[in-house]
């Protein structure tokens, strides 16, 4: 019996994923650092001279953590300004709402950017940044990040299951595969963002490209040091990721494959 529950559970998620149609497209746009962005960016060379991406992320960490950082993020968002550390940063910055709005149009009856509430503009960021986060941590072999030592829970797809969250969906309408289409795109989203960083990477070489990503793209800077407990784990999922779902499939069958296989030869 339990082995037909899971299997029916299986199947309709199946059902749900097939259900659900391609991600818009997402991508980072190509360009020079504007001039707040290189006039921070020859600062924090200087402050920060050697390699930034070294073991445990340390000199990313500590980059995100200088008061330099700070006044660029304070100055880059003055209507959110101050900012107390990174964490604060990625508690009060939701991206354009055009981000979303084609996931926004397909599931939640929203036709235009301007209907998208700030509560629902949240609610998907986080839901869908959280589920970045644990796709990118089992591509690249690390702990889940809500169980690294030091790093503060994140609501995530738990949100939809909040006042906020529920709200949402009752007076969106939205379909029921709303939130399996937020997790594919949540994937789809990596796949891009980690195109970007190897372009970058093999551009300007990983210390360099590292300071244009913190500059350019700082919920992304935010996502990779909340994410990765490593250098070794962070460049594992951007050049020899770990098949994700493969892996769910092989303990799938390794957990309910000989008992499935016992149920059919005592029938």
């Amino acid at each position: 019996m339990k082995t037909q529950i899971v299997l029916c559970l299986l199947l309709f998620i199946n059902t749900c994923l097939l259900a659900v149609d391609a991600p818009p497209e997402y991508k980072h746009e190509d360009r020079v650092l504007n001039p707040l962005e290189k006039e921070t960016f020859n600062i924090l060379k200087k402050k920060f001279p050697s390699e930034l991406l070294d073991a445990k992320l340390k000199s990313l960490r500590a980059l995100a953590e200088s008061s330099e950082y700070l006044a660029f993020l304070d100055k880059t968002y003055p209507k959110l300004a101050p900012f107390k550390d990174l964490e604060d940063f990625d508690s009060k910055v939701t991206p354009p709402k055009d981000r979303y709005l084609q996931f926004c149009q397909d599931y939640l009856n929203i036709e235009t950017a301007g209907e998208i509430t700030d509560n629902e503009q949240f609610v998907i960021h986080h839901i869908l940044t959280s589920s970045w986060a644990s796709e990118a941590s089992q591509r690249g072999k690390d702990k889940p990040p809500d169980l690294q030592s030091g790093k503060p829970y994140r609501l995530g797809p738990v949100l939809a299951f909040k006042p906020i969250g529920k709200e949402i969906l009752k007076r969106r309408a939205a379909k029921s595969t709303a939130f399996t289409a937020l997790l594919i795109t949540a994937q789809s989203h990596l796949n891009e963002d980690t195109r970007w960083l190897k372009a970058l990477f093999e551009k300007h070489g990983k210390s360099n490209a590292c300071l244009q990503i913190a500059l350019q793209d700082p919920m992304l800077f935010y996502r990779i040091l909340y994410t990765f407990s490593s250098d070794t784990t962070f460049l594992k999922c951007l050049y020899d990721p770990v098949d994700v779902n493969a892996e769910r499939r092989k303990r799938f069958d390794q957990r309910y494959g000989t008992s499935t296989q016992s149920e059919k030869e005592n029938q």
